[in-house]
Order: C-alpha cells, then structure tokens, then sequence
C-alpha cells in the first residue's frame, strides 16, 4: 500500500472460508469512506461461523487485503450480578470524567469461553456511532 495515497474506501465482504479474496457469503460492498459499516444477512444466525474481509483502496488505486476471524454469531447478551457505582472524578487539573465502577466477576455469560474483558459506549441505543473503546483493566 502507497502510505503516501491515504486511504480512499474501504469494501466489506463475508466469507465462509478463511482465503478472503471473493467473498461468498456476502460480496464486498463499499463504505463510502465511512469508518463503520452495517449490514444484515438472513442466514447468519446463532452459531454461524463466517470471515470478514476487508479491502482497503488508496488514492493511488492500490489494494490491500485484511481478513478477520473466525467470528461466530453469538446473541445471547451477558448478564449482569452485582452493583454499579457512578461518581464524579477530577484529574486534578481542569477535567472532570464520570467513572463506573463494579465487581470484576459481575458481568458474565455462560456461552463464552473468554471473560469478559472490554465494553464499548454509545450516545443511544444502538447506535452505529460508539464512543471510544475502552479494555478493562484490573487495578
């Protein structure tokens, strides 16, 4: 990829095996240089497992490839034992973060074989437009 170029679109494909470059489940479908794309397909249901692939173009027409997964469809949300504590903290200095605080083991779900390790915020539900991601750490 020419670093020079930037990138112009992204495409976003789904495939059922992991070699990517003609995606069979879903054939690539632009952005629009958007960095979020959504889509819906009828036939990944629970337990589907299925690659993305993503395929960069730059300015100078020059194309790059990046696969990810396997993902497997999960819609079981986890569930949620325990308290959330909410308070106004200042850094010090002029800032001022609302923080969450619970119980490390609170958030659970049985079907996963991998604690839960990291969340993500939106502005509304459902939202495609989420706010910074955040890993957990434990202090």
């Amino acid at each position: 990829m020419d670093a020079e170029s930037g990138i112009f679109d992204y495409e976003v494909g789904l495939s059922s095996v992991p070699s990517g470059l003609m995606p069979d489940i879903l054939q690539f479908s632009s952005t629009k240089s958007h960095p979020t794309f959504l889509t819906y397909h009828p036939n990944l249901g629970e337990g589907v497992e299925f690659y993305i692939v993503i395929k960069a173009i730059n300015r100078a027409s020059l194309i790059t490839f990046e696969l990810v997964g396997p993902v497997i469809v999960e819609v079981t949300p986890p569930e949620f034992d325990g308290e959330i504590i909410v308070a106004l903290e200042s850094d010090g200095l002029e800032s001022s973060y609302l923080v969450a605080r619970w119980d490390q083991d609170a958030f659970f779900d049985d079907d996963e074989l991998d604690p839960l390790e990291d969340y993500q915020v939106a502005e509304k539900l459902k939202a495609t437009h989420l706010l910074c991601h955040t890993c957990l750490y434990q202090r």
